[in-house]
Protein backbone atom coordinates (compact mmCIF):
# COMPACT_ATOMS: atom_id res chain seq x y z
CA UNK A 1 0.00 0.00 0.00
CA UNK A 2 2.79 2.43 0.88
CA UNK A 3 4.42 1.82 -2.51
CA UNK A 4 1.22 2.74 -4.34
CA UNK A 5 0.82 5.92 -2.30
CA UNK A 6 4.47 6.91 -2.78
CA UNK A 7 4.31 6.33 -6.53
CA UNK A 8 1.14 8.40 -6.83
CA UNK A 9 2.62 11.26 -4.80
CA UNK A 10 5.86 11.24 -6.80
CA UNK A 11 3.95 11.44 -10.10
CA UNK A 12 1.27 13.89 -8.95
CA UNK A 13 1.00 17.12 -10.94
CA UNK A 14 1.01 19.06 -7.65
CA UNK A 15 4.21 18.49 -5.69
CA UNK A 16 3.94 17.93 -1.95
CA UNK A 17 0.39 16.64 -2.16
CA UNK A 18 -0.66 14.49 0.81
CA UNK A 19 -3.22 11.75 0.16
CA UNK A 20 -5.22 10.08 2.92
CA UNK A 21 -7.05 6.78 2.52
CA UNK A 22 -9.64 4.86 4.45
CA UNK A 23 -9.83 1.13 3.80
CA UNK A 24 -12.74 -1.20 4.45
CA UNK A 25 -10.93 -4.49 4.03
CA UNK A 26 -13.45 -7.27 4.75
CA UNK A 27 -16.21 -6.24 2.40
CA UNK A 28 -19.61 -7.69 3.19
CA UNK A 29 -21.21 -8.20 -0.22
CA UNK A 30 -24.65 -7.66 1.33
CA UNK A 31 -23.83 -4.02 2.11
CA UNK A 32 -24.66 -1.18 -0.23
CA UNK A 33 -21.89 0.74 -1.98
CA UNK A 34 -22.91 3.80 0.08
CA UNK A 35 -22.35 1.91 3.34
CA UNK A 36 -19.00 0.55 2.19
CA UNK A 37 -17.98 4.09 1.20
CA UNK A 38 -19.12 5.39 4.61
CA UNK A 39 -16.96 2.80 6.37
CA UNK A 40 -13.88 3.69 4.32
CA UNK A 41 -14.57 7.39 4.79
CA UNK A 42 -14.88 6.93 8.54
CA UNK A 43 -11.48 5.24 8.58
CA UNK A 44 -9.96 8.05 6.50
CA UNK A 45 -11.22 10.65 8.98
CA UNK A 46 -9.04 9.10 11.67
CA UNK A 47 -5.83 10.02 9.79
CA UNK A 48 -6.80 13.40 8.33
CA UNK A 49 -4.81 15.33 10.95
CA UNK A 50 -2.18 12.63 11.43
CA UNK A 51 0.94 13.47 9.45
CA UNK A 52 2.61 10.18 10.35
CA UNK A 53 -0.01 7.98 8.66
CA UNK A 54 -1.61 8.11 5.24
CA UNK A 55 -4.26 5.43 5.62
CA UNK A 56 -6.35 3.64 8.20
CA UNK A 57 -8.52 0.56 8.23
CA UNK A 58 -12.16 0.45 9.26
CA UNK A 59 -12.47 -1.56 12.48
CA UNK A 60 -15.18 -2.72 14.84
CA UNK A 61 -13.85 -0.14 17.31
CA UNK A 62 -14.66 2.63 14.82
CA UNK A 63 -18.15 1.21 14.43
CA UNK A 64 -18.67 1.23 18.20
CA UNK A 65 -17.45 4.84 18.45
CA UNK A 66 -19.81 5.86 15.67
CA UNK A 67 -22.77 4.22 17.40
CA UNK A 68 -21.85 5.83 20.71
CA UNK A 69 -21.48 9.29 19.15
CA UNK A 70 -24.79 8.88 17.31
CA UNK A 71 -26.49 7.91 20.58
CA UNK A 72 -25.08 10.98 22.36
CA UNK A 73 -26.14 13.22 19.49
CA UNK A 74 -29.66 11.78 19.49
CA UNK A 75 -29.95 12.20 23.27
CA UNK A 76 -28.78 15.80 23.00
CA UNK A 77 -31.24 16.54 20.18
CA UNK A 78 -34.10 14.97 22.14
CA UNK A 79 -33.17 17.00 25.21
CA UNK A 80 -33.24 20.22 23.18
CA UNK A 81 -36.63 19.34 21.66
CA UNK A 82 -38.05 18.60 25.12
CA UNK A 83 -36.46 21.76 26.56
CA UNK A 84 -34.67 19.68 29.14
CA UNK A 85 -31.91 21.22 31.16
CA UNK A 86 -28.46 20.29 29.87
CA UNK A 87 -25.59 20.05 32.32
Amino acid sequence: MDNVINEFVENAPIKGIKIKYGIYKNIDKNLSIATIYDYASMAAETVMEDYNHDYAYYTDELAQKRLYNQMIENDFTDALKNKERLV
